[in-house]
């Protein structure tokens, strides 16, 4: 349904504002209905657990690392990046971790657990995509201000600059193991990269894996309000998002006060970026058969996540084309498994397993040799 109302979008240049309003209203509520029946039955429940909170500006532990705002590859790439390197721990870090963030989210909601890895002797990196984070609030050009504004969404920019990034992150490490890390949205280029640019990776870890938006998004009578309203009221149709951010993302009470103390994350955006974000995320079916080389893959879930549905998770799971591949479904979480300054213990461990294995691996391999 998505499709047809893209399609509905792109060719709306001739029709009149009354028009293309009527089309609109006429579409949205069939989807929502249809849809929504299917979600509502995939909700699963569990018990809500506590963690302490973080300030993503005050980063811990500063004597094993540092943290780098806007160094070298800001000045390679032109975009805003984020750098967490280990300090003292020997002249070569045990692997690179690149952070791909989801939808409304930036490059430093993964502070934490980027300080955690950087403590270990894990070289972290991260970045803000086109029309999110530090281009969406510090570029003083309007949304509607050409194509060139950094404050607009653009998936396939952003993409090119994820794969420059990772291209300099080789060159410069270029016997170090380099992997890739994406929440919801930010699945969708990370398998990208494994079927595209598998020279650029080692591994890939996917949180909270989005192939589509789930209609439950819409179906809350606040979220419905705050979607629709704009439709009459904005010019731009711009929709807010703050019901899907503050209530939708966690169920746990620390996460959620984490992401609503965030003022970089954006809670509105237009209906015309959200159907291009469907449409981006929907591609990660298309890209999960094409992995190549059997990269070893992390798939991580929370049992009550309200944003990606159950079966969406095993769907994808069951597509990625790699014999070494881990489903990890983590019972008290939620959606937002990585990009918090509350990040919980059983997610963190989960990680260091995985990577914990990577080495082993490795080893082993070696000594084989």
């Amino acid at each position: 349904m998505f499709t047809r109302v893209q399609n509905l979008i792109l060719m709306t240049s001739g029709l009149s504002p009354s028009v293309f309003l009527s089309i609109v209203l006429s579409v949205i509520p069939i989807w929502l209905v249809l849809s929504a029946c299917s979600a509502l039955a995939q909700v699963e429940s569990g018990s809500v657990a506590l963690a302490a909170e973080q300030n993503l500006d005050a980063p811990k532990d500063l004597e094993r690392f540092s943290y780098i705002v806007d160094g070298r590859l800001t000045e390679a790439l032109d975009i805003p990046t984020y750098e967490w390197v280990p300090r003292h721990q020997g002249d070569t870090p045990r692997a690179i971790i690149v952070f791909v963030h989801g939808f409304t989210m930036h490059g430093r909601r993964f502070n934490r657990l980027a300080e955690v890895l950087a403590a270990n002797n894990f070289h972290s990196v991260s970045y803000d995509m086109y029309g999110f984070g530090r281009n969406f609030f510090t570029d003083k050009r309007p949304v509607i201000d050409g194509i060139g504004s950094k404050r607009r969404i653009n998936y396939g920019k952003s993409h090119k600059k994820l794969v420059q990034l990772l291209t300099l992150v080789r060159k410069t490490h270029r016997d170090v193991p380099v992997y890739v890390l994406g929440e919801s949205m930010g699945a969708t280029p990370c398998l990208k990269l494994a079927s595209e640019h598998r020279d650029l990776v080692d591994g890939v870890m996917l949180s909270a894996a989005a192939v589509q938006i789930n209609p439950l998004l819409f179906v809350h009578p606040m979220s419905a309000f705050e979607a629709t309203l704009p439709v009459v009221t904005s010019p731009h149709m711009n929709m807010r998002l703050n019901h899907f951010v503050n209530n939708m993302l966690s169920l746990d009470k620390d996460i959620k006060e984490d992401i609503k103390n965030d003022s970089e994350i954006r809670r509105r955006v237009t209906w015309i970026d959200l159907v291009k974000t469907q449409g981006y995320v929907s591609k990660a079916i298309f890209y999960a058969p094409r992995v190549k080389d059997d990269p070893p893959i992390l798939y991580m879930v929370g049992a009550r996540d309200l944003v990606v549905l159950p079966s969406d998770s095993r769907l994808l799971f069951s597509l990625i084309n790699s014999k070494n591949k881990n489903f990890v479904r983590l019972k008290k979480r939620s959606h937002l498994l990585t990009e918090t300054g509350a990040i919980k213990e059983d997610t963190v461990a989960t990680i260091f397993e995985w990577l914990e294995e990577r080495e082993l691996s490795k080893k082993v391999a070696v000594n084989s040799n």
